[in-house]
């Protein structure tokens, strides 16, 4: 079974990443969420939601086990200062495995240095205080999702997107479901995008 890795915090942005949980999970995929404190303590999604990680990043062993690692938006700024976790991230991307980040999120893929010189897509700004100095936003695009060797990136409100994003760059769509999936989701009335 494929597994997919989702990094969970106090504060996080649940809704961008529960359909492309969803979608994984219908696609077979095994998820399993962590977190980087030192016990596996609840952890409070930005909507008040209680999550239980299944694993501490200190028992993460092998990146090798997974085919993604999927890192949400929310207040993620203080957690960037966290080497384990950066070294997570440069794992995963030094093995080719899938990064999918998204809003916030964005910003840790940054600061492990995954981003540079790589066009991304994000909802921050560089006005915003906590990341002008993280970004390279030369490379910032105007689209809500970008896809670039293996890092997908997107902004918060594209959640729907990004997890059919994912699911369509893990060649996991059976032909025809990915218009169908996104009519459904977005509540289109055909399944005519153009």
């Amino acid at each position: 079974m494929n597994k997919a890795l989702f990094f969970i915090y106090d504060g996080f942005a649940e809704f961008e990443i529960n359909l492309l949980s969803f979608f994984l999970k219908s696609k077979n995929y095994e998820i399993e969420t962590f977190t980087i404190d030192s016990e596996k303590k609840i952890v409070t999604g930005e909507s008040g939601f209680l999550f239980q990680p299944h694993k501490l990043i200190s028992e993460i062993d092998h990146v090798d086990s997974y085919e993604l690692f999927a890192i949400p938006g929310g207040p993620i700024f203080d957690l960037m200062t966290n080497e384990a976790l950066l070294n997570l991230v440069r794992a995963f991307h030094e093995k080719d495995k899938w990064i999918a980040a998204i809003c916030a999120g964005t910003g840790l893929a940054a600061k492990a240095g995954i981003l540079e010189n790589v066009p991304f897509s994000t909802s921050l700004s560089p006005a915003e205080n906590d990341v002008q100095h993280i970004h390279n936003w030369i490379f910032k695009q105007k689209d809500d999702v970008t896809v670039h060797g293996n890092i997908i990136t997107s902004t918060a409100s594209a959640y729907v997107e990004f997890a059919s994003e994912v699911i369509k760059q893990l060649n996991l769509y059976e032909p025809g479901e990915e218009n169908e999936t996104l009519a459904y989701f977005k509540n289109f009335n055909r399944g005519d995008f153009n």
